[in-house]
């Protein structure tokens, strides 16, 4: 992971405190525990501690797919998703990839409209969830860090604000080509204690998608708020009550605690040992000349023989008595041949050794062997 760097910005825009209380009501981590439970499990991993990996997503799912981008007044562009637990794991903490549970999230203190990074270009605009390495500077400022290629969802400018945001993401594979053509363009500002998203502006996205672009009030809203009842006309409805982290023997429910991974890794991982590991482009076959070389399927271990299995044998024979394009076609040779019997008028080869010089002391008279051949010894 690269450092991160900033650039500070400041900002003297005041807040509309009618709409937003900031005297908000404090919580602990007990409040995610206990409302995540129902739609996921808890994992103690040893690095972050206490992590949450939900149940009811697709193998392919990413976080920040299912929902829309929304500009409000207060804090720029906001996620607001589709899902009923998505009020805390989108606006607090990070989210990463874990090699056995898969996408976990790890809980925060701290609520921003949506932790993610930003890249924009050649008629795209991406995100990607921000790892829990990156720190935001005390002012706010530009952000940097190194992101995996598969973490970015990218959509066309244009369908950026599409309500359905899962329906125009493009597809993973095309995220190295487009990677090329953005540009980092993360940027979050903190103003009067709030995190507010200044890494787009809604004037952009409205040159590029010809539309206008509503910017909406966010209003504190004292419950979990239910999808669809986020947005109404020109306000947005949003949960963010005060986090803290609580006791340190504060732990999720045991109904909700295992140690487990979700059924679609195990599935995954099934697949991958019957197929191999899944990659985004298949690799090509290396070649020799014309020739294709495959890879062995299985690993061979230096100095073990091998022991070719009856289906195997037949390939390497197949292969061994294939011809190859562009040359002649050879004779096949005698299952076993026989030794060739050296010439009574020739000397028998001899293989590694140095050829030696002929003695012109010792010639063959001239009537007892034909001109050019010596006598054998």
């Amino acid at each position: 992971m690269r450092k991160c760097f900033a650039s500070i910005e400041f900002s003297s825009r005041k807040p509309h405190l009618t709409q937003i209380a900031e005297a908000r009501s404090a919580v602990t981590f007990g409040l995610f525990y206990s409302e995540l439970a129902p739609h996921g499990r808890w994992v103690s991993v040893d690095r972050h501690g206490w992590v949450w990996y939900p149940n009811d997503v697709s193998p392919g799912w990413r976080p920040y797919s299912y929902g829309r981008w929304v500009y409000t007044e207060d804090y720029g562009w906001t996620w607001i998703s589709d899902w009923e637990w998505g009020w805390g794991p989108f606006h607090y903490g990070r989210w990463y990839l874990d090699d056995i549970y898969g996408w976990v999230w790890m809980p925060g203190t701290e609520w921003a409209p949506a932790w993610v990074m930003w890249r924009s270009g050649g008629g795209y605009i991406g995100w990607a969830p921000m790892p829990p390495a990156v720190i935001i500077p005390r002012h706010g400022g530009r952000i940097h860090a190194g992101i995996y290629v598969s973490w970015w969802s990218f959509v066309p400018g244009p369908r950026f604000a599409s309500a359905r945001i899962n329906r125009v993401i493009l597809a993973p594979a095309q995220n190295v080509t487009i990677l090329s053509k953005t540009t980092n363009i993360t940027q979050y500002n903190i103003v009067n204690n709030r995190v507010v998203n200044k890494s787009i502006s809604r004037q952009t996205v409205e040159k590029v998608s010809g539309k206008k672009i509503v910017a909406r009030r966010a209003v504190e809203a004292n419950r979990i708020v239910s999808p669809g009842g986020h947005i109404q006309r020109d306000r947005v409805n949003l949960y963010r009550p005060g986090i803290s982290r609580g006791p340190a023997n504060l732990a999720p429910p045991r109904s909700a605690i295992t140690s487990s991974p979700p059924p679609r890794m195990l599935r995954r991982s099934e697949e991958e040992r019957r197929t191999g590991p899944r990659t985004a482009q298949p690799p090509e076959p290396k070649t020799q000349g014309s020739r294709k070389i495959e890879e062995p399927r299985t690993r061979t271990i230096p100095g073990e023989p091998q022991r070719p299995t009856p289906e195997g044998s037949r390939k390497i024979e197949e292969q061994r008595t294939r011809p190859i394009p562009g040359e002649q076609e050879r004779p096949d040779l005698p299952p076993s041949p026989q030794k060739e019997k050296p010439n009574l008028g020739e000397s028998p080869r001899r293989e590694k050794s140095a050829p030696r010089r002929a003695d012109p002391s010792r010639r063959a008279p001239s009537g007892d062997a034909p001109r050019g051949r010596r006598i054998p010894r």
